[in-house]
């Protein structure tokens, strides 16, 4: 391969920048979690995650610098107080390590797709590996503890059959059909993830101290709670069990862990990775009122993550991301 062929592209530089973000953001958060982990059991599932954002981060330093590509800021020790109290339990840290992995999946997996240097696809292809692993190991202790959220059962088709009447499409108007299979497994999935943003969110809310930010979580909540009613309504609406709220995994602790800035940055993380995970909900749905529901909760979502980019913006947190060279500017100011 060329000299040229291994230099990094526009598509590594963007996946290795966000990592890199992402993962000295999961340093603070898990450094925090392994310090007040009470269960035994938990603490190694903390651990190993733990030690994989920071080997992310020794991978990427070693990349960038081979690069000559100036080392993003990102999140440091300041940006985490491991003497706070605890504020989230340890069934909530295992929920949002199954999310993480599962997360990591779908996100590393993109990041492949878009590698052409033969060390990105090689760290890329580790950390899809690494994801499985943090997802498994998580699921498999929600199993042992009976804590793991399954989708409803339902029954077995007795035949194969095929779809006759347009009706299949229909959700306006008229009886609507049962849901199928995959509509049952995208509502239950996102809700259940609603829940999970909803419980971080509740937990941020306690401990913010910047009043824009507070505002804007309570705003999030807002958004939160109106997405898990709808999806309770159609999840309902074919007689099939939701999974509950986890209110009960936040403490009563009002001294924040975490700096605003982090609260932010992840706040507006999972904002993304919801607007991506209702674009393959909304592929998934036949029914043009589940299309037309997640093409709402898209848009709003769109809404509110300019305005918590804002925000950032605004506070001076937002560091500015790998872009093309302005040819305007150039030719304006030579």
């Amino acid at each position: 391969m060329s000299e040229n062929d291994q230099n990094l592209i526009s598509g590594e530089i963007s996946q290795l920048w966000a990592n890199y973000m992402n993962d000295s953001m999961a340093i603070c958060m898990l450094s925090y979690f392994k310090e007040n982990v009470e269960d035994q059991e938990v603490l190694p599932i903390i651990e190993y995650a733990l030690e994989l954002s920071e080997s992310h981060i020794e991978t990427l330093t070693n990349l960038f610098q081979k690069h000559n590509f100036p080392i993003p800021i990102g999140f440091t020790k300041e940006d985490v107080n491991l003497q706070a109290p605890r504020l989230y339990s340890d069934m909530y840290y295992l929920y949002f390590l199954q999310f993480w992995g599962a997360t990591g999946l779908n996100g590393y997996g993109l990041s492949l797709l878009l590698a052409a240097n033969e060390e990105v696809i090689q760290y890329f292809s580790k950390c899809i590996d690494e994801s499985k692993e943090l997802l498994n190991r998580t699921s498999n202790i929600l199993l042992a503890k009976g804590a793991f959220i399954k989708t409803p059962y339902i029954p077995i088709p007795e035949k194969v059959d095929f779809i006759h009447k347009e009706s299949f499409l229909s959700g306006w108007f008229g009886e609507r059909r049962p849901l199928t299979t995959i509509e049952i497994a995208n509502l239950f999935a996102n809700k259940q993830r609603n829940i999970l943003f909803q419980t971080t969110l509740i937990g941020f809310s306690q401990v913010v101290k910047d009043n824009d930010v507070s505002k804007i979580i309570k705003k999030g909540l807002e958004i939160l709670k109106n997405n898990i009613d709808t999806y309770d309504e159609k999840v309902r609406e074919s007689h099939l069990p939701a999974p509950e709220p986890w209110d009960t995994l936040v403490t009563t602790s009002t001294t924040s862990p975490y700096s605003d800035k982090l609260i932010l940055f992840h706040l507006a993380s999972l904002i993304n990775m919801g607007i991506g995970l209702y674009g393959t909900s909304l592929g998934l749905s036949p029914r043009t009122d589940l299309s037309a529901l997640n093409i709402k909760i898209i848009s709003k979502l769109l809404l509110f993550a300019e305005d918590t980019t804002s925000i950032m913006i605004e506070k001076g947190w937002m560091e500015q991301p790998p872009s093309a060279v302005n040819r305007k500017d150039l030719a304006d100011n030579k």
